[in-house]
């Protein structure tokens, strides 16, 4: 559990540091675990298929609010880091799917 979640917080502390417009950002690794409990939170309060638009919008607020990011910077910092963490999910199960020799067709099968 402990690996999964530095695997979604490494991402968010990293992209701090991104954006050159947010000045300079005085962030730290307990800045990035405070930012995964916010969107964690929002996408589990206001869950939405794949959490687009909970994630970007909780990371926006907590981002201009915490590190004092302009709102450009904000936006782009919530829609960036949901990108990353959802495309790496993504890879992860489509490369344990070709491991297993399996098909979405045969999982929906399998559901049926």
């Amino acid at each position: 559990t402990i690996v999964i979640y530095a695997c979604y917080m490494l991402p968010l502390y990293i992209m701090f540091f991104a954006f050159p417009d947010a000045g300079e950002v005085d962030a730290t690794i307990l800045d990035a675990v405070k930012m995964l409990v916010i969107t964690a939170a929002a996408m589990a309060v206001a869950p939405t298929p794949g959490g687009f638009g909970v994630h970007h919008y909780a990371a926006k607020v907590a981002s201009m609010k915490m590190l004092a990011f302009p709102q450009a910077a904000a936006v782009a910092y919530g829609t960036i880091t949901h990108f990353v963490q959802y495309v790496v999910v993504m890879l992860i199960g489509g490369y344990f799917l070709m491991k297993g020799n399996l098909s979405v067709s045969e999982l929906k099968k399998a559901n049926d």
